[in-house]
């Protein structure tokens, strides 16, 4: 066998940066786990799929074309020498088939149809997989639609360079070897070849006849073969692909649909939870909180009829403060597709899927490539808006349902309205404690002004309790009954008290002010909280609660807190609330607040005088 690159006949060059290996390349073996498996699932004929990874280096004379491989490498190599990259590249691979022996990665496919269709048979599967490249002809429920993820192993290949063995359900045998290159020089001085060449047959046609397919890359089991020549995986390879493994299909594992065989560690329904567990106590696996949320008896379940997706399910594991508050998101497949985060003050985790044909079709069409997330403007800018919205609005409604309603009581507040702000103002007409669609969105002109240093001229504070209770309410609230006892245990205070009933802050009022909160840096979880008093207050507290998707409110601890612009620190007293703040009305400021949870809130801030 001979390798045939077609002459580019006068056609477009291509160097070496070729989009679809670009799109895989970085963190190979996940997306080679993924892309692999989820083909596999695809051609599923009997439950469950098994699919076998194992390492093997061969003998280059094993290799079929391996001596005509490395001429075109050395072409490869001399006609882009002013491309550093490439030349490094073609160098090293040139080196590699050099030595005597070859790392060849081996994924091997079992209870499935192998892969059946012509070399240029258009709707045939061989075609799209080995022939074609951005085609892909699957049925509705399958996992793949673009014909892209072919090019992952391509991306693993020091070579760029990929058999393909099957035998189908028709009991045909077929072998084909695929080089993904650059445009180069023919060795045999037939001018310039194309960067794709196939090993096979004459004309690079594929083979067909059992005996003259080499013997180590023969398939005899039905089910398919694809061999990564030259695989880059390194020493670790075998605890990247079980690592993947785990990430990425526990779902459907669990499910009982696939079982995954990496070297000698095979992870099927029995082993799943043994080796999740392994892997999330050498603190280097996620999905353990995700699987735990599906599997653990004491998870809560729910299921729904959405008009875009119709049945969805989602099961939701309340849980310690270890837990992400995300939702592991998958479709028919089980395949982890991406996680996405929700905003609770209760912590959870949980697992969300979608196996209906219609809303697994409608989910596929919003996948990009890479297949790792959903996104509202595919299959065109617009086309899912309103289907996303219906779906993360459910799986925020179950959220809510984890938690207990607040048991609560109207309480009249007298001359209230005097403290707060005036809904009737157009400019305070935006939600507050909401942070800005996107992180670190600038802040508005208006609020990046600073308090100037001269002295503030002090206002009267006149000295009003914090809250004034008629009486007839006070039972319900814990206050005194008719023995002058506290409700509840004895000994009890309201907030603001003292040990023995006392008002510890009797001239505490609440300052009529308004806020905005906006995420600045999701790493550092820090936020800028933009101020707008309405009055003057020469002592001030700010006190900072977070604000969930279930409505409810906590204190958060606070690590550090600085005016902004110019760092300047400011003092925290209790976890929650920052001392020393002066306000003049209609001076706005803007603080910069990093929160040492590093979950994402929306932020209620209120100013009380003292």
């Amino acid at each position: 066998m001979k390798w045939t690159f077609p002459s580019n006949n006068g056609g477009q060059e291509h160097g070496f940066y070729d989009p679809g290996v670009e799109t895989f390349k970085g963190n190979f073996d996940r997306y080679l786990a993924r892309e692999s498996i989820q083909n596999a699932l695809d051609a599923c004929a009997t439950a469950p799929v098994r699919v076998e990874f194992s390492l093997i280096d061969v003998d280059k004379n094993d290799v079929p074309g391996s001596s005509d491989l490395l001429l075109r490498l050395n072409e490869c190599e001399n006609y882009w020498k002013e491309d550093a990259k490439a030349k490094g590249f073609f160098a090293k691979a040139q080196s590699l088939l050099g030595e005597n022996k070859t790392p060849l990665l081996k994924i091997s496919d079992y209870s499935t149809t192998g892969v059946t269709g012509g070399d240029t048979e258009r709707t045939g599967n061989w075609y799209n997989l080995v022939r074609c490249s951005g085609s892909s002809f699957k049925a509705a429920g399958d996992g793949g639609s673009f014909g892209i993820g072919k090019n992952a192993p391509f991306a693993a290949s020091a070579l760029r360079t990929v058999f393909y063995s099957t035998f189908n359900q028709k009991k045909e045998h077929i072998f084909q070897g695929v080089a993904r290159l650059v445009t180069h020089e023919s060795p045999a001085g037939d001018g310039i070849a194309q960067p794709t060449g196939y090993c096979g047959m004459p004309n690079g046609a594929s083979v067909r006849v059992f005996t003259e397919i080499p013997e180590l890359l023969r398939r005899t089991a039905q089910g398919t073969d694809i061999l990564i020549y030259g695989y880059l995986g390194g020493q670790n390879w075998q605890n990247d692909i079980v690592y993947s493994v785990l990430e990425n299909f526990w779902p459907a594992i669990s499910l009982g649909d696939l079982v995954v065989k990496v070297a000698d560690v095979e992870i099927n329904k029995a082993t799943l939870p043994i080796l999740v567990k392994q892997y999330s106590d050498a603190g280097e696996l996620g999905a353990s909180f995700y699987f735990n949320a599906f599997a653990s008896p004491k998870s809560r379940s729910f299921t729904g009829q959405l008009g875009h997706f119709g049945e969805v399910k989602l099961w939701l594991l309340v849980s310690d403060s270890t837990f992400p508050n995300k939702v592991a998101m998958a479709r028919k497949p089980g395949m982890v597709v991406f996680t996405r985060a929700f905003r609770s003050i209760l912590r959870f985790s949980g697992f969300f899927q979608c196996s209906k044909d219609e809303g697994n079709k409608r989910l596929r069409d919003m996948e990009p490539p890479a297949h790792d997330y959903w996104d509202p403007d595919r299959p065109e800018k617009g086309a899912n808006r309103k289907a996303e919205k219906e779906l993360y609005d459910w799986i925020r409604s179950c959220i809510r349902e984890l938690a207990p309603p607040l048991e609560s009581k109207i309480i009249a507040i007298p001359d209230l309205y005097r403290y707060l702000p005036d809904d009737g103002d157009a400019e305070d007409t935006m939600p507050f404690g909401e942070p800005s669609a996107e992180p670190g969105a600038p802040v508005q002109e208006s609020f990046k002004e600073l308090p100037v240093t001269e002295p503030l001229k002090p206002r009267p504070i006149v000295p009003k309790k914090a809250v004034n209770v008629p009486q007839g309410d006070e039972e319900d609230i814990g206050g005194p009954d008719k023995n002058g006892e506290q409700n509840g245990e004895k000994g009890g205070k309201k907030p603001g008290q003292g040990p023995e009933g006392k008002n510890e802050h009797p001239e505490e009022r609440l300052v009529a002010a308004t806020f905005r909160s906006y995420l600045l840096d999701g790493t550092t979880n820090t936020y800028l909280v933009a101020v707008k008093p309405k009055e003057d207050c020469l002592k001030t507290e700010l006190r900072v609660r977070a604000v969930g998707d279930d409505s409810r409110a906590e204190a958060i601890t606070i690590a550090e807190a600085m005016l902004f612009p110019g760092n300047s620190p400011l003092s925290i007293g209790q976890p929650n609330i920052i001392k020393g703040i002066a306000l003049t009305a209609g001076k706005p400021f803007s603080l910069k607040l990093r929160v040492s949870d590093k979950l994402r809130y929306a932020l209620e801030v209120a100013a009380y005088a003292v």
